[in-house]
């Protein structure tokens, strides 16, 4: 599964969260620009977090090899900040 990014992301360190739904645990992999990062995703809904670096215009999730399905509720690509309570 394939998802452009609406921008180019720089050579900078960025955070993905990725939201998704599945009905059962699968293991896959996530490329971000260059940087591909083998990840679990639990049964239910979900936000995953990856801490990328280099430039990228596609966020990439490869499935390959279960027969698990997902489905991306959100994508957010930026840098973290912390808040003030």
């Amino acid at each position: 599964m394939d998802m452009p990014l609406g921008a180019v992301l720089e050579r900078t360190s960025r955070v993905v969260r990725l939201g998704y739904y599945t009905s059962r645990p699968a293991e896959a992999m996530v490329t971000v620009g260059d940087d591909t990062q083998r990840v679990r995703f639990e049964a239910g809904l979900h936000h995953l977090f990856l801490v990328v670096r280099g430039p990228a215009q596609l966020v990439t999730v490869d499935l390959a090899g279960t027969t698990s399905t997902i489905c991306v509720t959100d994508l957010v690509v930026g840098i973290p900040r912390p808040t003030r309570g």
